[in-house]
């Protein structure tokens, strides 16, 4: 008995991942799958979701507040093995916060992205790593070379960025074709 107590866990997680596995993933999140889940929260970031429901190692829910969209990401050893779509109005229900979508839809900037950020040139790089954080973006790479330290960064309309620090300030912030 105590072991087939032991081993019903197993079961029912292999169960649930053959049963979230036999749906289809969505066509545009099929590049995500394989992916670490840290890696994956990051693009889906990207895309306007947020994590509504972190599951017990197997499952994490995400809601999308613009498309009123909830999907569902299954989870095996840190590697996403599906993403589907969920029933929208359960992604908050267990925590009592219910999704609402967003009133109204943020107009698009005009200028690009490199333009509106110019401002960060000569600032401390802490301080413009902050700025970008709060205007949206999400870094995406980090290199260090020379004395320089190069970081992309992307916003939710997958505007890419490249900044330069030097010293401790930064010293230039260009557009950038690929955020990877």
């Amino acid at each position: 008995m105590t072991r087939m107590l032991r081993i019903l866990p197993v079961y029912l997680f292999l169960l649930f991942t053959t049963i979230v596995s036999a749906q289809r993933t969505s066509p545009e999140f099929k590049r995500l799958i394989g992916q670490r889940i840290d890696y994956v929260q990051a693009q889906l970031k990207v895309k306007g979701y947020d994590r509504m429901i972190e599951g017990r190692r197997a499952t994490n829910q995400f809601y999308n507040r613009k498309t009123n969209r909830c999907i569902t990401v299954a989870i095996v050893s840190d590697k996403v093995t599906s993403i589907v779509d969920s029933d929208g109005n359960s992604c908050g229900r267990h925590h009592g916060n219910h999704p609402k979508p967003n009133p109204k839809p943020q107009p698009k900037p005009t200028q690009p992205a490199y333009l509106r950020n110019a401002d960060l040139v000569g600032r401390t790089a802490t301080e413009a790593y902050a700025t970008l954080k709060k205007r949206r973006f999400s870094e995406t790479k980090d290199v260090k070379d020379g004395g320089n330290t190069y970081k992309l960064w992307m916003n939710r309309d997958g505007e890419c960025l490249k900044t330069t620090s030097r010293d401790g300030k930064i010293t230039s912030v260009k557009a950038s074709a690929n955020c990877r």
